[in-house]
């Protein structure tokens, strides 16, 4: 437990009305997580007023509030200039500063972070530390794990999840650092011993505005989290364009990984990428070091390299960096193989953006003898310039394409579906009905119900075809209106094939 002006010593502006050496053992900005002795922080949300729950929280026994405002309740507040910068250090304060003590790496970037953050953990493993991760599948560490509500966590949750990380044991924690939590502060107060930059493709413009803002919340990670840790390092992808100003705004030393250069410092100078799997001879400062990887795709090599060159920057055993890449089988949801038959393969991957796309696609196409059969569609009430381009980056490379819907949320399919059109038919392909989508070379067909989308593209693979289920990956819902419901694309894969096979998987 901690005492108020503990707190208070943290954030620059910040004081007491009441009792300074009052104790608080947690901290959140849900009223509905307090419990006894937890400070509440009133945030002013995108929807709602923290203060207005201030109530609730001192109803469930909150021993402190944290406020930009004066309250009128009789229990000691914290008063800040503004409570969102004010969390990270609050909750760094409250749980002992426990990413202090934890080798802490971030990850950024579009696409990539979370294949990276399994390959890293794998890495960890094998080198035979104790791996903690916070990312988009999921937090786990020590044998539990928790799903994820975000990409990276508000920073309450982030510290608090940590503290129990190096309580368990944990020596090394790996974390996905989204735009987002960078622009809403999530991950202040964090002390990162590394990052990792992957690649910067268009992605969450409706918030961002643009591309450069994008980008430039990317840069955060590298201009602002990593000052805190003596020599912290910086690994960036040398083949990407924002990769010259990500490594300027790196403080300490910089590690550049490439499928291409080989003046990067990791390099990829030949491999092979099949059905099998990935195999690499990757020229590093320490001398060659050959390795192969059960996952597909050259952009899964990228990834490979990410990871590897984190590992390696961090001083790990080349050794166990190698043999944590190849006991990795799988990562869920990222060209996650589904079922395979010997004739027709099914592929789910979370990829919902045009770039992501693309490098699936690009993956998959070398693999395929027959057709490429791709099922997606795009998140509602989010980037609607980036529709067409999805439509475009599908049609484009694909044979038989099925549009149909993400997670739709407060937006109309129909409305959705109509930005997505413009970019497939400006492939050349043809509307199909479903009668010909199993015998017709190339063309697209519309079907809202995902369920019945997917179904449709199982019935109609013939032998040498692929199936791609993109956009919706590890998740295990969908968002339709304000309501969340149980949906698995790999579920409904093995559902089809049962329904098309008679037959169980």
């Amino acid at each position: 437990m901690v005492k108020l002006t503990d707190i208070v010593d943290r954030i620059e502006g910040a004081r007491v009305t009441g009792p300074g050496d009052t104790e608080v053992a947690g901290i959140t900005v849900d009223s509905r997580e307090v419990e006894q002795g937890c400070m509440f922080v009133a945030r002013m949300g995108a929807r709602f007023d923290g203060n207005s729950f201030i109530p609730e929280a001192v109803r469930r026994g909150a021993a402190a509030v944290m406020t930009s405002r004066s309250e009128s309740v009789d229990i000691p507040h914290v008063i800040v200039p503004d409570t969102g910068l004010a969390l990270g250090p609050a909750s760094s304060t409250v749980y002992g500063d426990p990413t202090r003590a934890l080798n802490l790496t971030g990850i950024t970037g579009t696409n990539g972070k979370t294949t990276v953050a399994y390959i890293l953990e794998s890495i960890i493993r094998s080198c035979g530390f104790s791996p903690g991760v916070m990312g988009t599948v999921s937090y786990r560490y020590a044998g539990n794990e928790v799903q994820a509500r975000l990409t990276t966590a508000e920073a309450c949750h982030i510290h608090r999840m940590a503290r129990r990380m190096l309580d368990a044991g944990v020596t090394h924690l790996v974390m996905e650092v989204s735009s987002h939590a960078l622009d809403l502060h999530r991950v202040d107060a964090c002390s990162f011993n590394g990052a990792v930059y992957t690649n910067l493709s268009q992605d969450h413009l409706d918030y961002h505005g643009d591309m450069e803002s994008y980008g430039k919340s990317k840069v955060r990670l590298f201009s602002e989290h990593l000052k805190e840790v003596p020599g912290a390092w910086a690994v960036i992808n040398a083949d990407d364009e924002w990769a010259g100003r990500m490594a300027q705004a790196a403080p300490g030393p910089v590690y550049t990984y490439s499928t291409e250069s080989a003046k990067a410092d990791i390099h990829a100078r030949r491999f092979r990428i099949g059905r099998d799997g990935i195999s690499a001879d990757i020229r590093t400062p320490r001398g060659p070091v050959e390795i192969r990887s059960r996952l597909w795709g050259k952009h899964n090599l990228e990834n490979i390299l990410a990871a590897f060159s984190a590992g390696y920057a961090a001083g790990l055993d080349l050794d166990g960096l190698v043999s944590g890449i190849e006991s990795l089988d799988r990562v869920p949801g990222r060209l996650e193989l589904v079922h395979d038959d010997g004739e027709s393969a099914v592929l789910v991957d979370y990829a919902h953006t045009p770039q992501a796309l693309s490098s699936v696609i690009d993956a998959l196409r070398p693999l395929t003898p027959g057709r490429l059969v791709v099922v997606f569609g795009c998140g509602g009430d989010r980037d609607r310039a980036k529709r067409p381009l999805m439509g475009q980056a599908v049609a484009g490379a694909s044979d038989i394409v099925l549009v149909t819907t993400d997670n739709p949320r407060t937006e109309d399919p129909s409305d959705i579906i109509a930005g997505i059109l413009p970019g497939v038919e400006s492939s050349g392909h043809a509307e199909l009905n479903p009668d010909e989508l199993g015998s017709a070379r190339n063309g697209y067909h519309v079907q809202a119900d995902r369920r019945k989308a997917i179904r449709l593209a199982v019935r109609s693979a013939r032998k040498g075809d692929t199936v791609l289920i993109a956009g919706k990956g590890h998740e295990d819902y969908q968002i339709l209106g304000e309501k969340k419901i149980h949906f698995d694309d790999r579920e409904e894969v093995i559902e089809a094939v049962r329904d098309q096979k008679g037959a169980v998987v």
